[in-house]
This record gives C-alpha cells, structure tokens and sequence, in this order.
C-alpha cells in the first residue's frame, strides 16, 4: 500500500552548519538562538513581537502551555531560572513548508551554566567547557510575515526534554531543595 509523502527538508547537521543554514528557517532560528542566549531577546531594543506573533504558543516539558506575552516570558524563564549562559548545538532538523509558513522539527543538545559557580565537566564540539549538557527535541511552527527582515516570526514552540539532568545540577548546587523541585515538576 502506497502513502501520501510531502517534501521536507531534513538536515542532519553538526551544529549551525552550511547544509542546516541553506533553509530560511533554520537561518531565523540560528539567529533567534543567538539573540536568546544573549538575552538581547528581552531588552526593550527586541521586545515581543520582535522575533515571534502576538498570538504565539509556548508549551514547556510538562505540557503546560501559555499564549502570547506570558508565553514569551514562560519560554525565558525555562532557561534563565537556573542557567547564565547556554548554547543549543543542532544534530537534525526537519522543515516543512505549509500554507502560513513551516513546521521544523529537530532534535539538539543543550550546553550550560549554571548561575552558581561549579566544575565545567563537559566540552562541546568547539571545545567550549560547560557545566551542564542534555538533550532535547523541539516542534516550532513559522508564520510566514513580509514585513519582518527575515520574512517570518515564531507562532510555536513546544519541547520535548527530560529535565530532570538539568534540575539535577540545580539541586546539587543548592539552587533549589529537592523537594520544591519535585513539587513543582511533577
């Protein structure tokens, strides 16, 4: 039995390389990357609106989603809690075009520090040393706009991840007690 196919751009990548920025829509991401581990994504030179749509939808690794401006701070406040620097590092990505835009769906690893000072035990492949480093997959959705410099905006984004590596560090550097961590995750 033959099924129905759509074209797609699937990268298997080695971080922001060549082949994975020959699609607008990763170039957008690797730019929104950056300007969201800089945080120059939250100063009123880049407020909301900048980078995604007014009605844009954040769902976190537990499920809960929120909508809009909430969702803009919601998506911050995942990695900014317990994180003061981190850096995504690609491996696959899928792109499809649809009608309002693209639907991406890849898969990354996460580098990290902590806010608290601790042994950076992790190295990644530019040889960069971190604290943390875990896995994760996400689902973004694009909303195609011909007035924005890349001619799109974020309407979604939802994440797959297991936290608990992350949560894991933040307990060992007493960030947080176990027991709030377990309460309020799960």
């Amino acid at each position: 039995m033959s099924f129905p196919t759509e074209s797609c751009f699937v990268s298997v990548c080695n971080g922001w390389d060549e082949g994975l920025l020959r699609h607008p829509a990763n170039k957008f991401l690797h730019k929104f990357e950056a300007s969201f581990a800089k945080g120059t994504m939250y100063s009123s030179a880049e407020p909301f609106g900048t980078w995604h749509t007014d009605d844009f939808t954040y769902t976190d690794e537990l499920g809960n989603t929120t909508t809009g401006a909430e969702a803009f701070e919601k998506e911050r406040e995942t990695y900014k809690t317990f994180l003061s620097e981190f850096h995504h590092w690609p491996l696959y990505v899928i792109v499809k075009e649809t009608t309002e835009g693209y639907d991406c769906f890849g898969h990354a690893d996460l580098y990290g520090n902590y806010k608290v000072p601790g042994d950076k035990t992790v190295t990644d492949p530019e040889g960069k040393s971190w604290q943390f480093k875990s896995s994760g997959t996400w689902r973004i959705t694009y909303r195609k706009d011909a007035k924005q410099p890349d001619g799109m905006k974020m309407s979604s984004m939802r994440l797959f991840v297991n936290a608990l590596p992350l949560a894991a560090g933040a307990v060992k550097r007493e960030m947080v007690p176990q027991d709030a961590m377990l309460l309020n995750a799960y």
